[in-house]
């Protein structure tokens, strides 16, 4: 009796290191696709960030040249732009939660639970 109960106790070690060992395994499979999927949103983030500030420059561009050719001063053209740009600056400081912060922060929290619901389903059965 003793040797069976021995044996159960040694085979239940056995597997409860081999349950740890996988559950940490779990986590870091869990970490990386955490850790891909918002480097994935960052980099778009930025590639999308950096092709609207060449469009907004061009855009600017475009706008103190219009300017420049109804006031015919070029000076008139560069100030109204940079006017532009700043109440654009202070309109997005000024609504920066509700235009840049909140959406950022669903977006994470959205892709890094996206599959969650389906994993703790598969640990269930």
């Amino acid at each position: 009796m003793q040797e069976s109960f021995g044996s159960f106790v040694n085979e239940t070690a056995g597997l409860l290191k081999e349950y740890v060992e996988v559950r940490i395994e779990l986590i870091k499979l869990r970490a990386v696709r955490m850790a891909s999927r918002t480097l994935s949103i960052l980099v778009t983030a930025f590639i999308i960030t950096m092709l609207s500030l060449f469009i907004l420059l061009f855009l600017g561009l475009t706008f103190s040249a219009w300017i420049t050719a109804l006031t015919g001063s070029q000076v008139a053209g560069y100030v109204s732009t940079a006017g532009l740009y700043l109440v654009l600056l202070l309109l997005i400081i000024a609504f920066r939660r509700p235009l840049l912060q909140d959406p950022l922060i669903r977006v994470f929290i959205n892709e890094n639970l996206k599959d969650h619901g389906d994993e703790s389903q598969t640990d269930e059965t």
